[in-house]
């Protein structure tokens, strides 16, 4: 099975620093390349930081015909009303913003994980901030093989499509410490201590655990979204081996 994986963070732009998008991007990798995160190999993961936009581009097509791709990106953005248009947006570096709807690579089957602010402005009010730091990779390797199994097994039995989670409603701002990049990834964790042997916890399961948490620790401040697009199947997240 062919897998593929981006993870962005966007540094050094000029709405400031943020030093909690480079340890979720650290977090991202080291979750996806330990088994619990389906035993991914360093080779299908791909970090850009502070990309521009052709680079993206050119990860997302080496990823079009890959059989799941996994999208993540750790930064500050905004939801832009321009006319009868509104998307969320996020800042890749000084000069250039990018849809949610371009970090699309046509797989066969796409998780889009957008931890950013999601304040509603007007084009050209922008209020989007940066993200910083360069990246450290680490995973572990203990019984990949049969983790690998299992992640790519639970793949295949999901039907077709793109899902994206945000993590924030439309109107609302995300926090830089206590992410819901790391709160995310916590609880597919902790799901995976708890379910059976030889199993694997789906996304939806871990979202709607980690949306509760966020909207509790921020007394309804921040209250992730996802767009599941009337899915039966989900993706897997986490694998217990």
């Amino acid at each position: 099975m062919k897998l593929g994986a981006l993870i962005i963070e966007s540094s050094n732009t000029k709405s400031g620093p943020l030093p909690g998008a480079a340890a979720d991007a650290k977090k991202w990798f080291n979750f996806l390349v330990s088994p619990i995160g389906g035993a991914w190999e360093r080779s299908e993961i791909t970090l850009l930081s502070t990309p521009w936009s052709h680079q993206v581009s050119a990860c997302l097509k080496d990823m079009s015909d890959a059989d799941f791709a996994f999208v993540a990106f750790s930064g500050h953005g905004c939801h832009k009303h321009e006319g009868a248009n509104c998307e969320t947006c996020v800042e890749l570096n000084d000069h250039r913003e990018l849809k949610i709807s371009e970090l699309d690579c046509s797989a066969k089957r796409m998780l889009v994980i957008v931890d950013a602010c999601r304040e509603v402005v007007v084009v050209e009010e922008r209020m989007i901030k940066a993200a910083a730091a360069k990246l450290e990779l680490s995973g572990a390797a203990t019984d990949r093989y049969v983790a690998r199994q299992l992640f790519e097994r639970s793949i295949e039995a999901t039907a077709p499509g793109r899902v994206v989670l945000y993590s924030c409603s439309e109107g609302q701002t995300a926090a830089d410490k206590g992410s819901f990049s790391q709160a995310l990834i916590a609880c597919g964790e902790n799901f995976a201590a708890d379910i059976p042997a030889n199993s694997t916890i789906d996304v939806k399961s871990v979202f709607q655990e980690t949306k509760e948490h966020m909207r509790g620790k921020s007394r309804g401040r921040q209250v992730p979204d996802a767009d599941f697009t009337r899915r039966l199947t989900h993706f897997p997240f986490a694998v217990h081996f």
